[in-house]
């Protein structure tokens, strides 16, 4: 696994950080056939899986990601942990018969370069079909489609081997309540290995924690996906970002009403168990601190989640993230609270 984050950033640096690591990165197409296993001295500990792999016709060593090869396996339908239990020899015949067998298929291998000369570092395995959007395709089009919003701020840039990230603050949009400062704001995400579409969300920024809510804008239509298929339309991005702006001044109205919201701990502890991909580690801390309270406030368990979410690897905190601000009711009927909020406005 690999990562990296850029702090408060210009743009400039964000777009040279891009270009860095785009020079390190190569793809592939290799037919499944010509992927075979590296022949291993029959010395090497037998509980340990196979992580080097041969190209019959390119003459090169691959050594597969953890991720990479999960999807490599899984797109022959073996799963990786069954793989992983077994023992060499059977992991070397289920690898002859599942891949190197499969005959018409073709595979697009994305690598990255490590300092290994000896061999290729694969990132990811996908179809020969899949449409690529890569982080030079997105961010550097998000920063020129805002470059004309002075009031923005880059606060950080951010990815891991599985997704990358760009949160931008509209500084205008800052508020002080009841002394929290909240302010407005617009989370990129895109996956270059095939963990996800291009996302571009409307985003609440608190002291410490950053609150998004897919599932609400989606069940109200809201165009916040573009799909790894052609390249990415600036203006479309321009539009996305301004609507998102509108959007997230409606989220601090939220966030605000939820500083004055209690919740009963019964209903906070059952919701945090039921957080797809929270460890119960990190439920164990959110009970023991709650099981001492009788209520607690809606936005405090809604920032203790984002918490804990920090504690994850950052593709795996985005199931927790999204559900702080489903929590918060983020969003929710936004479109009739933008009416209310303009008619208490005037």
């Amino acid at each position: 696994m690999y990562g990296y984050k850029l702090k408060r950033p210009n743009a400039e640096i964000v777009k040279e950080h891009i270009e860095l690591q785009r020079e390190l990165k190569s793809d592939q197409y290799i037919d499944a056939e010509n992927v075979c296993i590296e022949q291993v001295p029959h010395a090497i500990d037998e509980k340990e899986p196979i992580r080097h792999y041969n190209g019959k016709d390119v003459n090169e060593t691959f050594e597969f990601s953890r991720s990479a090869f999960g999807q490599l396996v899984n797109r022959v339908k073996v799963p990786l942990q069954f793989y992983d239990r077994c023992p060499k020899h059977l992991q070397v015949a289920i690898f002859d018969h599942f891949v190197t067998g499969k005959k018409d298929t073709q595979f697009l291998l994305r690598n990255i370069d490590v300092g290994n000369e000896d061999r290729t570092n694969v990132r990811a395995v996908l179809s020969d079909k899949y449409g690529i959007i890569d982080d030079h395709q997105v961010f550097p089009v998000v920063l020129e489609a805002l470059a004309d919003d002075v009031e923005t701020e880059i606060v950080h840039f951010v990815y891991d081997d599985k997704v990358s990230q760009l949160l931008i603050h509209f500084t205008d949009t800052d508020t002080h309540y009841q002394g929290t400062d909240m302010v407005a704001g617009l989370l990129v995400s895109n996956s270059e290995t095939g963990h996800g579409a291009v996302w571009l969300e409307p985003v609440v920024t608190i002291p410490t924690c950053s609150f998004v809510n897919r599932r609400a804008l989606r069940a109200q239509k809201v165009d916040m996906r573009i799909v790894h298929k052609g390249d990415v339309d600036p203006q479309r991005i321009k539009d996305m970002a301004r609507q998102a702006k509108e959007i997230a001044q409606v989220g601090i109205v939220q966030v605000a009403e939820a500083w004055e919201a209690k919740v009963k701990v019964a209903h906070a502890l059952s919701y945090a168990k039921g957080i797809d991909g929270l460890p119960k580690r990190l439920y164990d801390i959110l009970e023991e601190e709650w099981s001492k309270e009788e209520e607690l406030i809606k936005a405090e368990v809604a920032r203790r989640i984002m918490l804990m979410a920090k504690e994850l690897p950052l593709f795996k905190s985005i199931p927790v993230q999204q559900s702080a601000g489903q929590f918060l009711g983020l969003y929710n009927n936004y479109k009739s609270r933008i009416g209310q909020i303009m008619e208490e406005m005037e």
